[in-house]
This record gives structure tokens, sequence and C-alpha cells, in this order.
């Protein structure tokens, strides 16, 4: 069995295509697809999608967690995760309510609500 966390995606499925002494093509028809999506993954520019994480996890001798936690290691060393980018979504989305209200602050104080019943008082 492969520990995918250890090196990551790419590392890991690059070293079991090595290990199983086949090609890219072949590991791509075991996988169901193309040689250039096994070597995109091997490469780490590009990430199996949940439909082809099953099989990823059968053809490493994996989970399909260790498979995501090995996905979520290469897009740390490559650029921003998907944990990263909700946390930045969710920071966002804060300051956006903050800038709300700072504009609302801004706009100066209401006029003041009326008795209910009562009138306006003419202007002359």
């Amino acid at each position: 069995m492969h520990t995918v966390v250890a090196d990551g995606l790419a590392l890991t499925l690059d070293q079991r295509i090595t290990d199983l002494g086949i090609t890219l093509e072949e590991a791509g028809h075991d996988l169901g697809v193309t040689e250039g999506t096994v070597s995109r993954w091997a490469n780490g520019k590009s990430h199996p999608s949940r439909r082809h994480r099953a099989a990823l996890a059968v053809f490493l001798g994996c989970t399909e967690a260790e498979v995501q936690r090995g996905i979520s290691r290469d897009e740390r060393a490559g650029g921003t995760s998907a944990d990263e980018l909700a946390e930045l979504r969710d920071r966002i989305a804060a300051l956006e309510e903050e800038l709300h209200t700072m504009r609302a602050d801004r706009s100066g104080p209401k006029p003041p609500a009326r008795a209910r019943g009562s009138r306006p008082s003419p202007s002359r």
C-alpha cells in the first residue's frame, strides 16, 4: 500500500507508474482517462475530479481520503488549497459586511421616528 500523504498525489502517482513499469497510456486505460490526463496528474498540473478518485485510490492501493489529502498537499505546495480559498471567501464576506455597516453609519443620523398618529407640522 502506498501512502499518498507523504509525498503528495503527483509524486505518489508518478512513483506508482514507475513501480508498475507501465506507460502513461496504460495507466490512463486502467483509470478510464486519457494519457494526457494522467500526465497532468503526475506532474501536479491538475487534480482528479471526485468521480476519478475511487479508481485512483484502487490504482494507488490507498483510500480515497488519502487521495484527497494528497491533493491538498499538492495544492499547498503549488498554490492555494480549497480550505484556504474557503477561508478567504469568508473573510471577504465579513469585510464586505463591515464596509456596508461603515457606509450606513457614515450616512449620518437618521431622523427621529414620528409617534403613531402624529402628523408632521405644516411648513410655512
